[in-house]
């Protein structure tokens, strides 16, 4: 766990949350040998077995306070849960009407999540233990979209994360920028058509379609915004005015992130089990934790993840939480 230097990769501890697939087609691991919590640290991994059993895959995000950091606020994709490292509680907090949560982030102390399986965002008080705000993402959903021969469409954002901009505005990333899901008939078969993710202002409802394919993880990085690009592989680069800056590649299909002043980690899922017959004998098949120089974008190392079948996020952690999350 070593980079190009000899240095370890993780100088800093890494927490990486991972499930089963999404679909049971693709899933070749046994559910009890999944394990959904793992820390990485210096030269070793730890297994944090305290979560296994969570959720119907696995586990999808956290998020917590920076003044209350050893409260993780959890979701396994179809719950919340608060987590309290010091006194080894934890307590399934009251909300409903959520479906495949992929990200979860507090703004302040509200906690925005990305209600994949519903297309909204919804901002939760902790503190009351209530909803206080449900956007529906159909109320911007553009109709008037010219269509190619043989191409169909259905209402779909896909929204993968609601995150605060360098603007202070609230946007939500999405597969699909207008919020139609482009559909090709090829023979027999429907095609799923990407390339139009992008984000959505929630308080203007303005979309800005900036052609990702699959996107995952908007992270501000040096004054700009990183994104992950997933079904190109991809991560590209913008300014503050949305307006593309570099493009430079990843490992696979990339999902989870998080960065120091001056590595980024980005979490690497190994293909499906759909898609490995067209993959050509040098493609990446491997989980992966792979690590970039936030000045050069430059891979500088990666490391293998086992016991998952899919990356969903990684976090930073302090040394205190370290050692809470082995107490556990």
């Amino acid at each position: 766990m070593t980079n190009n230097n000899n240095r370890p990769l993780f100088e800093q501890p890494v927490l990486m949350l991972g499930s089963l697939n999404a679909h049971s087609d693709d899933r070749t691991l046994r559910k009890s040998d999944l394990i959904s919590a793992q820390l990485f640290e210096n030269n070793s991994v730890t297994p944090l077995h305290y979560f296994n059993g969570w959720g119907e895959s696995g586990l999808s995000s956290i998020d917590w306070i920076p003044e209350q950091a050893n409260i993780f606020y959890i979701t396994t994709g179809s719950d919340l849960i608060k987590l309290d490292l010091v006194k080894k509680t934890k307590e399934e907090l009251p909300i409903d009407k959520i479906k495949d949560i992929h990200e979860i982030k507090f703004v302040d102390r509200t906690l925005w999540l990305s209600n994949t399986g519903y297309d909204e965002a919804i901002a939760y008080d902790v503190d009351k233990k209530i909803v206080i705000e449900r956007i529906s993402l159909s109320q911007f959903r553009t109709n008037s979209i010219k269509l190619k021969e043989n191409v169909v469409t259905v209402d779909k954002f896909h929204c993968n994360q609601i995150f605060q901009g360098y603007d202070n505005q609230i946007y939500a990333l999405v597969h699909h920028a207008y919020g139609k899901q482009l559909l090709k008939r090829v023979a027999k078969k429907i095609l799923k058509l990407q390339g139009d993710g992008g984000i959505i202002n929630l308080r203007t409802g303005q979309s800005y379609n900036l052609k990702l394919s699959a996107p995952h993880n908007v992270r501000k990085v040096s004054g700009d915004y990183w994104v992950f690009s997933s079904g190109d592989s991809k991560i590209k680069l913008f300014d503050q005015n949305w307006e593309h800056l570099k493009t430079f590649p990843a490992s696979g299909w990339a999902r989870g992130a998080d960065l120091d002043a001056n590595k980024l980690f980005c979490g690497i899922s190994a293909p499906r089990k759909r898609y490995l017959e067209k993959m050509n004998d040098n493609s990446n098949k491997n989980n992966l934790i792979e690590v970039f120089d936030v000045k050069n974008h430059i891979q500088i190392g990666n490391v293998t993840v086992q016991n998952v079948e899919q990356i969903n996020n990684l976090y930073l952690l302090s040394h205190e939480q370290l050692n809470l999350l082995k107490a556990l």
